[in-house]
């Protein structure tokens, strides 16, 4: 079953998840499943704010004060993130 992704979830580091910089990118792996992803810059800006303390509702407010972008578009493309690196095991989430 899939978890539900909102404003509200707080996302957290899978505990067996490395991340390093690189050229502007985050590369993401599990030690667990050997799976990795690379995110690009934006997505970097949002694995930074991944700390298991910070709501999704947060980090948009965040990243809509670094980046020109509309609240909805911003929240959408937040969501469809955590929502790819939580199938891959990579982000635990809580509601």
């Amino acid at each position: 079953m899939s978890e539900v992704i909102s404003s509200r979830t707080v996302p957290l580091p899978a505990k067996d998840v490395l991340s390093t910089e690189v050229s502007g990118a985050a590369v993401l792996m599990s030690m667990d499943s050997g799976k990795f992803i690379e995110l690009n810059e934006t997505g970097r800006d949002i694995w930074k704010l991944t700390d298991g303390s910070t709501s999704v509702s947060q980090i948009v407010d965040t990243l809509q004060e670094q980046y020109d972008v509309a609240h909805d578009h911003c929240l959408a493309e937040v969501v469809a993130l955590y929502r790819k690196l939580h199938e891959e095991g990579l982000v635990e989430i809580s509601s």
